[in-house]
């Protein structure tokens, strides 16, 4: 029901572009049936916003040259498996020697094949050709006037992301304190399987970018759906920091090494900040957070060095303090200078 709730738009926007795809095709090109113009329109509400006028492009010239093996290969020869099978390879090739990707070669073919087995006449493929692109156009009117893309989905993947690493640095300091090799090794392995949300992240912020320029009714949100965007670097290399700490804290376990109170106590202040970055209730602005990361990594400018994996700790620390001031607004020169050097007491 879940996944259901979330297509429902989707679901809705292709069946009804689908239907207005044939009902055009029928009424205005007088075709009796013209199944290629919701196949066509289906196909291009499938790809993501930003994919779709390539798309578009590709699925007619993918038609078109299926089209034009088909009719001339069945003027000649007829229809038949033999025949089938050579305007299938037929227009495959001509479209990987036109340059064309996987869609257009598997068009030509699916085209020409209809052409041959199908129609009955060649002279219709030309008619194909035009339901497909009146099935095009339909899908872009569509999802430029009513994208089904979420915009907001960046925000809530971020906000994901950074309740988890949270968690990840939360799940290390109990491993250290109860010293569990194998707890410390879960919470490392969480921290990797981050990259697939940092992946999801990546293309919904592609996907948003793509529906504010160019869909009129989310032109307004285009600010929000930038600074969101303008995160991606940052938490990107956050996660990278985060993973090399969580990493020193089980080797750390392994080794039996110290770690001082006060580093742990900073790990869970800055669990406990991008916990709060994340969303979780506050309603803040991330750049409100500013001072308190400030203060955080000034704090670890004084600590002790004592041995190898508090040297490894302090340094992953303020390398995520770093980040998380990029994310609040700063660029990397400010972020950088913000930070008191390090002073060993």
């Amino acid at each position: 029901m879940r996944r259901l709730r979330t297509r429902s738009y989707f679901i809705l926007q292709c069946s009804t572009a689908a239907g207005v795809s044939w009902w055009l095709a029928q009424h205005l090109l007088g075709h009796t049936m013209p199944f290629l113009a919701p196949v066509a329109a289906i196909i291009c509400l499938g790809l993501s916003f930003g994919q779709r006028w390539r798309r578009v492009v590709e699925v007619t010239v993918g038609v078109a040259t299926g089209v034009l093996v088909g009719s001339a290969f069945a003027h000649f020869f007829g229809s038949g498996a033999w025949q089938i099978i050579v305007v299938a390879a037929g227009g495959m090739v001509l479209a990987s020697l036109l340059g064309g990707g996987a869609l257009i070669s598997t068009q030509a073919a699916v085209q020409g094949t209809i052409v041959v087995a199908l129609i009955g006449h060649p002279e219709g493929g030309f008619d194909r050709w035009l339901d497909a692109l009146i099935g095009a156009m339909v899908a872009l009117v569509a999802a430029t006037i009513t994208p089904a893309s979420p915009i907001d989905r960046p925000r809530d993947i971020a906000a994901r992301i950074g309740t988890s690493m949270a968690e990840v640095l939360r799940e290390s300091v109990r491993a250290y304190q109860e010293a569990d090799p194998q707890r410390a090794a879960r919470a490392l392995q969480a921290a990797r399987e981050s990259e697939l949300d940092l992946d999801a992240f990546s293309n919904a912020t592609k996907e948003g970018l793509a529906v504010v320029r160019h869909s009129p009714l989310r032109r307004r949100r285009r600010r929000s759906v930038q600074e969101i965007a303008e995160i991606a670097a940052p938490l990107d290399r956050a996660v990278r920091n985060l993973r090399v700490l969580v990493r020193r804290i089980g080797a750390a376990i392994w080794r039996e090494e110290t770690i001082s109170e006060d580093i742990i106590d900073s790990v869970r202040s800055l669990a406990d900040i991008i916990d709060g970055m994340s969303g979780s209730g506050t309603g803040r602005r991330l750049s409100s957070w500013r001072s308190e990361i400030t203060e955080l990594g000034n704090r670890t400018s004084t600590m002790r060095i004592e041995t190898l994996s508090a040297a490894v700790l302090i340094a992953q620390m303020r390398s995520i303090v770093v980040d998380l001031l990029e994310m609040t607004g700063l660029s990397y020169e400010q972020a950088r200078e913000t930070l008191s050097p390090y002073a060993d007491r």
